[in-house]
């Protein structure tokens, strides 16, 4: 693959100097600052070192907004454009028996981002105060060159930086204040759905109605040490079948709805305690106008009932009405303020008042990337049978579990983040491949 031109017209950027810039640092990344993610796909054909640099060199020099080379200074308070830093920073290594165990947290600083070319896999690690699976994706097509950094659409995607939070509240409650009341009774009563909804221009349209990136809170996670991951992945037959019971017996019922239902169940079948509010974070660039793609996070996390994973139409109709009625922009508002709120009180010395978790039952968080196949395809794939795209992340709370689905080329790959000095590694294997394996035994009940 050959490198892209810079914007003056040379063949490569990678060799000039780069200039360093600072801006500061949003309410909304401060909140996930420090919390690393690691991503990992293959086989996939990479190009060599010198046109990655050259690819990441052209997309870093239009500026700080492409947010690749972003790295927090040692304040926290500014990040800093450092794109010579993150091109030196690119390594190579051979590839491993097992390529999942690239997934292992490095523990070594990761920013700008970690960059590793393995082979036919590539590995990245950045901070998710950069952004999330949005800013992964584009990374990641910028790296193996399945995109062109110069190309204007791109550009124009994500340089218009006005668009944010206000944007999307006014969009959605500006167009129909009514559903400001919607949002609240979702929030309050968690209602199914009535059989007559109808879905509206806001409403979910895949399979998958949320999308992946670990949802913003009002506290940092306080890690007992590196995380790990367990990965396993449904076979494309068995996929099939999941989707033919469900259109069988609960017809209507996104994919999304059963992978929850069906881990909570198997969580529970291996004997860990699952606290019985879930959440699902849900991607608010659904909200801005078309092709607006701003890189930030910009994920909200929407918490709703589990019902021990014992009804997924009313999980369904549950996260259907929170979209539809604006419930994801409201939730984040109200953790922006309370966050704002508890830096305020921390400069006058005072601690916000902050409930102490139940440790007897882990609070789970499902992400999934099913609405970004588009970009998922895009990639230079070797194998379409033995494809992965996989995450790990520190889990929002030491006794929590990060659980993120990826459909790739029909396989549903399941990747389970959690603390190794909390839960054992068998049971969180033993109730991934419970489900994985026969996930229609899993829900039967259900229909």
């Amino acid at each position: 693959m050959a490198a892209f031109a810079a914007p003056d017209g040379t063949a490569s950027l990678a060799g000039t100097a780069m200039p360093v810039s600072r801006m500061t640092i949003g309410l909304s990344d401060r909140i996930h600052l420090g919390e690393p993610v690691n991503a990992l796909i293959g086989p996939i054909e990479l190009p060599d070192l010198g046109t990655v640099r050259d690819n990441i060199a052209a997309f870093t020099s239009y500026g700080p907004h492409t947010r690749l080379a972003l790295r927090p200074d040692d304040t926290g308070t500014r990040w800093v454009h450092d794109p010579r830093r993150l091109l030196d920073s690119v390594e190579v290594i051979d590839e491993p028996a097992d390529p999942l165990s690239l997934l292992v947290p490095t523990g070594r600083p990761n920013a700008p981002m970690r960059i590793t070319l393995a082979g036919r896999y590539l590995r990245t690690e950045h901070d998710h105060g950069v952004g999330e699976i949005r800013f992964g994706l584009l990374a990641h097509q910028v790296i193996t060159g399945a995109v062109d950094p110069r190309d204007p659409a791109i550009q124009a995607q994500i340089t218009r930086r006005w668009d944010g939070l206000a944007t999307a509240a006014v969009r959605v409650f500006g167009s129909r204040p009514t559903r400001v009341r919607d949002a609240f009774r979702s929030i309050r009563t968690t209602a199914a759905t009535p059989a007559a909804f109808t879905p509206t221009a806001f409403s979910p349209t895949t399979d998958f109605p949320i999308d992946a990136g670990q949802p913003a809170g009002t506290r940092r996670p306080t890690p007992s040490g590196p995380y790990a991951v367990e990965v396993a992945a449904m076979p494309t037959a068995t996929l099939g079948e999941l989707r033919a019971w469900r259109d069988s017996a609960i017809p209507g019922v996104s994919l999304f709805a059963l992978v929850v239902a069906g881990l909570t169940r198997a969580l529970l079948g291996a004997g860990i305690a699952v606290d019985d509010m879930g959440t699902l974070p849900v991607d608010l660039r659904r909200y801005l106008p078309a092709n607006t793609n701003p890189l930030a996070n910009f994920v909200s996390g929407v918490q709703l009932p589990l019902r021990d994973g014992s009804d997924p139409a009313r999980l369904h109709n549950d996260l259907v009405a929170a979209v539809a009625s604006g419930r994801p922009i409201l939730s984040l508002a109200r953790v922006t303020a309370l966050s704002r709120a508890a830096e305020l009180l921390a400069t006058i010395g005072r601690d916000p008042h902050v409930p102490p978790p139940d440790t007897t039952r882990a609070p789970l968080v499902f992400t999934g990337i099913q609405a970004h196949q588009q970009l998922l395809d895009s990639y230079p794939w070797i194998d379409r049978g033995a494809s992965i795209y996989v995450t790990g992340a520190h889990p929002a709370a030491p006794h929590g579990i990060t659980l993120q689905s990826a459909t790739v080329h029909d396989r549903l790959l399941i990747s389970a983040s959690f603390q190794p000095d909390v839960y054992r590694r068998g049971q969180l294997r033993a109730a991934l491949d419970a489900f994985v394996a026969d996930p229609v035994e899993v829900l039967r009940e259900c229909g």
